[in-house]
């Protein structure tokens, strides 16, 4: 059905029909048809519209075609971000006399706000991680450090070694390069950096770099699946940096922004791509590197590192109970839509916004909250993340395997998930829930594992099973 506004009367030049209406013809026309109108009479119409304003700002409008004198309502729809002012009627009518426009005044909405304060957590010791063939260590002394580190030659600049700690959500990282122990080689480089992954091959990570020869800094952004390659970004100008520098990284949501200082923290600037939005994951591990690529050792000296943020801490013991509060505001009073987002696990106990977790296995554990109004698409997030000795880490071949499920000690044995094991293995695994088994196959073999049974098929072939599922 199509409307031909202020048309009242027409002919199909194709099969001699004639539409006649005085309030405006409509005609009929079928799936892949056609119709040829030779217009014979017309009503007068006019334009209206409705513009949705806030202080002076438009941010959206509508314009409809009419006939004169029709009545037209227009309703103020949601925008995101904003309400409608105090006072402001959420519809109105306009009678098309003439051309003209109703405003709708609109008013900046803020979102809801978590007002807990961090949670407050003993400081954890910074873990150093030697990602593929690179080869270092971190060495402290009184607040001062020493990052060094090594790689073959040409195995690429994810190599590298990575002190690191956990924050949850937004951070700000500072820390001062002081100098390197070698200048010889433009592929030796510090950084600091952020990334929510371990496997740096498959993670999103944002970095900050300073060259050991050449002076250059560098903001570098790794996306999941973009594998070895990078994007870079330079500082405008790329010679003088000379050390001292100070580098930071704030994380605000998924942006990222980045400064350098050359003066001790006086004055900062910034790259030519001062800020990056990058889609990582609410966890992320924090801290510091170094990189070098000539099979030389080199090390780069670094001072006043500070961490701040909703920081992981070091591991809390089975038994300890733990207050995480999820308290939430909104300043405009509006309607908060609050839900816990991620499977409370065992000794998890919620009270409001509140949850009290008494831990009784090892592991890592995240809990996740979102708070959303009307006036928002996308809601506020929460992440608090509490580890409880002993933490498993799983890796492959030197590299860190990361995995939704923790892995925990029971009865003396280690209880692994095998999905994740499995499928970095290159194996595909199914589950069947109606049988409550398992399948894990690969080219050569095929293993099925059910829940409560003391045996697994193998090939066929039933053999004792030691797995738990």
């Amino acid at each position: 059905m199509e409307d031909t506004i202020g048309v009242t009367k027409a002919k199909d030049l194709i099969s001699g029909k004639v539409y006649e209406d005085k309030n405006g013809i409509k005609v009929e026309v079928a799936p892949r048809g056609a119709v040829l109108l030779e217009i014979l009479e017309t009503a007068k119409t006019v334009t209206v519209g409705a513009v949705y304003e806030a202080d002076g700002k438009i941010l959206d409008s509508d314009t409809k075609t009419v006939l004169k004198g029709e009545k037209i309502l227009f309703e103020a729809p949601i925008i995101d971000g904003y309400s409608l002012t105090d006072g402001q009627n959420k519809s109105a009518e306009i009678s098309a006399i003439q051309n003209e426009n109703t405003v709708f005044l609109y008013k900046s909405n803020g979102v809801p706000e978590f007002t807990a304060k961090n949670r407050e957590v003993k400081d954890a010791d910074w873990k150093v991680m030697n990602y593929g063939s690179a080869q270092g260590e971190l060495k402290e002394d009184n607040g001062k450090f020493a990052i060094s580190s090594v790689c073959p030659s040409g195995e690429g600049n994810l190599m590298k070694t990575f002190a690191y700690k956990e924050v949850s959500g937004d951070f700000e990282i500072h820390a001062r390069l002081t100098g390197f122990d070698s200048t010889s080689y433009d592929s030796d480089y510090f950084g600091i950096m952020a990334t929510d992954n371990l496997d740096l091959y498959n993670a999103n990570f944002f970095e900050e770099r300073h060259f050991s020869n050449n002076n250059n800094i560098l903001m570098v952004t790794h996306t999941e699946g973009q594998e070895k390659s990078t994007t870079s970004s330079w500082a405008g100008d790329m010679n003088g940096k000379n050390v001292p520098i100070d580098f930071v990284i704030r994380r605000t949501g998924n942006v990222i922004e980045y400064w350098f200082s050359l003066d001790e923290g006086k004055t900062y600037q910034q790259t030519s791509k001062p800020k990056v939005t990058l889609n990582a994951d609410d966890v992320m591990y924090v801290g510091f590197c170094m990189t070098a690529q000539k099979e030389i050792t080199n090390t780069a000296h670094v001072e006043d590192v500070t961490l701040t943020g909703e920081m992981v801490g070091a591991d809390i013991q089975k038994g300890e109970t733990v207050e995480l509060d999820f308290s939430v505001n909104d300043k405009e009073n509006d309607d908060i839509e609050f839900s816990f987002t991620s499977e409370l696990p065992e000794g998890a106990v919620r009270d409001g916004y509140k949850i009290y977790f008494t831990p009784v296995r090892g592991g890592e554990y995240v809990f996740r909250a979102e708070a959303r109004d009307k006036y928002h698409k996308e809601a506020t997030v929460k992440t608090v993340k509490v580890n409880v000795a002993p933490v498993i880490s799983l890796k492959l071949d030197g590299i860190y395997i990361k995995s939704d499920v923790s892995s925990y000690i029971e009865n003396n044995r280690t209880m692994v998930p095998i999905r994740v094991i499995s499928e970095s293995l290159g194996a595909n695994v199914d589950w069947n829930e109606e049988t409550k088994t398992v399948t894990v196959e690969n080219d050569e073999n095929k293993i099925e594992l059910t829940i409560g049974s003391k045996t697994a098929v193998v090939n066929g072939k039933i053999f004792p099973s030691m797995l738990r599922l």
